[in-house]
């Protein structure tokens, strides 16, 4: 690659001109992170720093005392090994930062040190919170993994999906936010306050309860706060099961069937939740229970394996609509690395198409789906994993399979290997026909104009089509038929 272009030397005259160019239209260029960046070993004392654009900066080893962080944008930057003293963050976006052996620690009274911020999955592994007060900030999907979380007042914060994997917290009423499918696996507790009806939410939480003393729950009976009892607790989930089964959330009913080693009664809740997650199209739901089967370790390899084509099956996959793609590609990789590992026989489609037409992801989508349903017709037991669509054209599409049996991958790979080298045959064959007449073959139509199209609308071109499995690559229709020829010429032997 030449990359004279890119070490061309901009001069100062140009770099202004164009600030000034840009700066016409309203719009500003440029990134305040040159206050913080590349900090090695700095305190900043009392600093003030109001609508900044400070993303993708990097401080290391230093020190924030007394500072205000007010409507400032810090997405996808690094506070390592950093100490935040006494300071305020507020109305500020800090989503996808790295505070990695880094210390909060307040002691201001009446200083609310995060107010109004967005955290949500950043990493605070091995992080020291001292007396910090949070309030209406989202902690969703982040990492506090042998972290310290003291004597720290939080309220109306969201903390669904975090992990403690762990950490030690202490000394806090976490009653008024949000825990849903935190994940408290090998966390310790010590007098730590958790929300009553949240608990069969979490992963770990209702066994830790019951085995230990840390946690604790709180009744507001007769509008006046009390602890709870282990024993009024444990008589109240007879009433929770209730509760949870007449308004179907399947996921906190299955939590308490596993601390009450129920096994049936637990697999029974989580198909069901599966089934039903899987009808509304929430594959977010569908992760967390899969998450909860493998936190029982009822499950061997083949059952998870079994379950994954359940649920394949439930799902009725539809890849031509746009949100249900975009839950595929959020989720469903997770779910399948959670049932399972990549063998030998699981199958790597990828191919790249040109629509000459309108440049949009429908068509790969509807692409995509056809291919899904030419192979699920035919028998073969093998579905689908994973799915990347670029979003640039022309766009690059790669699928994974996986083959539930072995010695159907010889069919498989057939199946695959017609559908696509066989649309350019046809492509190619139409070329010396003369005739006027459109050629249909694997749900893809030839038009007399030598155009391959879907819908007898879309024109595309299918082009750099390459499969991968046990380790062969394979670019044509005659490396497929040697493929298949090994094969089954090793089945032979």
């Amino acid at each position: 690659m030449d990359r004279k272009y890119l070490q061309d030397h901009i001069s100062e005259e140009l770099w202004n001109k164009a600030k000034i160019e840009i700066g016409k239209h309203g719009q500003q260029i440029g990134n305040d992170n040159i206050i913080f960046n590349n900090s090695i070993g700095v305190t900043f004392q009392q600093g003030r720093y109001i609508g900044l654009s400070l993303k993708r900066v990097h401080v290391i080893n230093s020190s924030f005392k007394q500072c205000l962080f007010d409507k400032c944008a810090a997405t996808g930057s690094e506070f390592k090994n950093t100490k935040f003293i006494d300071c305020q963050i507020q109305d500020s976006n800090f989503q996808y930062t790295n505070f990695t052996n880094s210390e909060f620690v307040n002691q201001i009274p009446d200083v609310i040190n995060m107010l109004g911020c967005n955290l949500c999955d950043s990493n605070f592994t091995k992080t020291i919170f001292k007396d910090i007060k949070m309030q209406a900030s989202s902690f969703s999907q982040s990492v506090f993994a042998n972290s310290i979380i003291d004597s720290c007042e939080i309220s109306s914060c969201t903390l669904e999906g975090a992990s403690f994997n762990g950490a030690k917290l202490s000394n806090m009423i976490l009653t008024n936010l949000n825990v849903e499918y935190a994940d408290f696996c090998n966390t310790s507790f010590d007098n730590v306050y958790l929300p009553l009806m949240q608990l069969p939410y979490t992963f770990g939480g209702m066994n830790y309860y019951f085995n230990n003393d840390g946690i604790k729950l709180r009744s507001f009976e007769n509008q006046i706060y009390r602890d709870l009892s282990k024993a009024e607790y444990d008589k109240l989930l007879f009433y929770l099961k209730v509760y949870f089964q007449k308004t179907q959330q399947y996921f906190p009913l299955a939590n308490i069937h596993l601390y009450e080693k129920e096994k049936e009664k637990f697999h029974e809740c989580i198909m069901l939740g599966i089934q039903l997650a899987c009808f509304n199209k929430n594959l977010r739901d569908v992760k967390h229970l899969v998450k909860l089967i493998k936190l029982s370790e009822w499950y061997d390899a083949v059952q998870l394996r079994s379950l994954y084509f359940k649920i394949i099956d439930f799902l009725q996959l539809n890849m031509e609509d746009p949100v249900y793609l975009q839950e595929v590609k959020s989720h469903f990789g997770e779910i399948y690395s959670l049932l399972g590992q990549q063998k030998e026989e699981d199958i790597i489609v990828r191919f790249v198409i040109e629509d000459n037409e309108t440049k949009e992801l429908t068509l790969a989508n509807k692409l995509t789906n056809n291919l899904i349903k030419e192979i699920a017709n035919s028998k073969c037991d093998i579905a689908w994993k994973n799915i990347n669509i670029s979003k640039n054209s022309p766009l690059d599409i790669a699928i994974s399979f996986i083959c539930e049996r072995p010695e159907l991958l010889v069919a498989c790979i057939g199946v695959i290997g017609t559908w696509l080298f066989g649309a350019l045959q046809l492509k190619q064959g139409r070329k010396n026909n003369k005739q006027n007449q459109n050629l249909k073959g694997n749900n893809i139509i030839i038009d007399s104009n030598n155009e391959i199209k879907i819908d007898n609308r879309k024109t595309i071109n299918i082009t750099n089509i390459t499969i991968y499995c046990q380790g062969n690559i394979i670019t044509n229709k005659n490396e497929i038929d040697n493929f298949i020829n090994n094969i089954n010429n090793q089945l032979k032997n």
